[in-house]
Parts: structure tokens; sequence; C-alpha cells
């Protein structure tokens, strides 16, 4: 398994921003349309929307495999530290369950979700399988991940969080009110919002946000547009990933 992290494939999938639709095959794609469709008015408010498929999905999955929370070693291996095995055609799923930065555990929750959707079901991505692992590529979990916080973080999502937060803002700065914004930017306010409804780590939305800013030219006045190598990196940075880039 040649591991490596291509630039032509990833700047593809950055393109969309990483949008989870491409991944799905179209059988799962037609199950989550019907699945929201079905429950609408479990979900008027956007807010509510990737929470309500992420459970959906995930208790599905959990109901099909063994899935484990451990504690991973210190020493374990670098990566998103999620493991997928199979034995006697019974498929078992084991992540780490260590919460730090607060809130990782919940996007390795979303993260393996993903994962087993698009690669273990949906064959978009096939792993390889070595004495029962089922084993991807760091490329592999660079676009799992682009799909898991694009699900999670959706543009309209973002908008809306924006619209708020700047409304917000503006407000407070009209009756000269640091308080209101913890004289804090504008920036780090609109993460902060993002963070409290998503409760995920301050990195995870920082780089959605710099996917984002790639993918739509005009949230990228609000967000420096960063180039592709520059995204690679802040992935091998924060996610650990090793593996060349061609």
């Amino acid at each position: 398994m040649e591991n490596v992290i291509h630039r032509e494939i990833i700047a593809k999938y950055l393109k969309t921003g990483g949008n989870f639709i491409d991944l799905m095959s179209r059988a799962q794609q037609k199950e989550m349309n019907q699945l929201v469709l079905a429950n609408k008015t479990n979900w008027e408010k956007i807010f509510y929307l990737p929470e309500f498929v992420y459970h959906s999905f995930d208790m599905k999955m959990r109901r099909a495999c063994d899935v484990s929370e451990v504690r991973y070693p210190s020493n374990a291996a670098p990566g998103p530290h999620i493991e997928f095995s199979k034995r006697n055609d019974l498929l078992s799923i084991k992540i780490d369950s260590e919460d730090v930065p607060r809130g990782i555990i919940h996007y390795r929750r979303c993260l393996t979700v993903v994962a087993y959707y698009v690669g273990i079901l949906g064959h978009v991505i096939d792993p390889v399988e070595e004495d029962g692992e089922l084993l991807f590529t760091d490329e592999d979990w660079i676009i799992f991940s682009m799909a898991t916080r694009f699900s999670l973080m959706p543009p309209k999502y973002i908008q809306k969080i924006l619209l708020l937060t700047q409304m917000h803002f503006h407000n407070a700065q009209d009756s000269n009110n640091d308080q209101t914004t913890n004289g804090k930017s504008f920036i780090s306010n609109f993460i902060s919002n993002i963070a409290f409804q998503t409760r995920l780590p301050d990195w995870v939305i920082r780089t959605r946000l710099h996917e984002h800013a790639l993918a739509d030219s005009a949230f990228s006045q609000v967000i420096r547009r960063r180039s592709v190598d520059e995204i690679i990196e802040e992935y091998r940075t924060n996610e650990h990933y090793a593996a060349a880039v061609v």
C-alpha cells in the first residue's frame, strides 16, 4: 500500500469543500435523503441538522459493528486513532477515548462514521486488508476528515453563524460594549460561536473554515484563502500525517 498524499487529489476535493455527498454511493445518498425528508419536523432549525443526521447513521453503524472506545497507549502511532478490523466476518471498530483537546472524541466518532460509510460500506475508497486489519492511507484519512468537517459544518451552517456573529459583534461595537464580545476579535468570536454550537476543537473549526474559503470566493473575504499546499501542511501538523506529498 503506497502511503503518499497526492496534491492533485486533495485539490480536487478542496474545490467542493470536501462535500460528503461526493463520497457516498447512490444507495446511501437515497437513504440519507429519505432520512432527512421523513423527519423534517425534527430539523426545522439548521443548527439541528448535522447532529441529527450524524446520530442516525452512528446508531445504525453501532448496531452492525462491534464498536469500542478505549484509551490508546501513550506510545500509540500518530494519526486518526481509529482502527477497523475484521474477524470471522465481524467488523470491529476501536476509537481512542482520550478527549484532549476537548471535543476531539466527538470529532473522532464523526470521522469514524464517515470512514465506515464511505470506505467500508460505500467502496468509494477501499482499505487494504492485512492480517485482519483494514488499513487506509493518510490520503484516505485526509479525504474522510474533509468530508467529516463538511458534514458537521456545511456551508449554510457556517453562513448562519457568520451572520449571527456579525450582528452581535456590530451591535456591541455600536454600543461600545467590549464585554459582550469578550474583548476578542471578530474572527475569534466567530470561531467561539461555532465551537459552542458544534463542541469541536478550535483547530478542527479553523481547518474547516480554511477549506470553505478555498471553495467559496465570497467567504474568502472573511477568512484568508490558503493555498492547497498550506492546507495539506495544516492536515499534516494537526492530524499527524507523515506521508510524503507528491
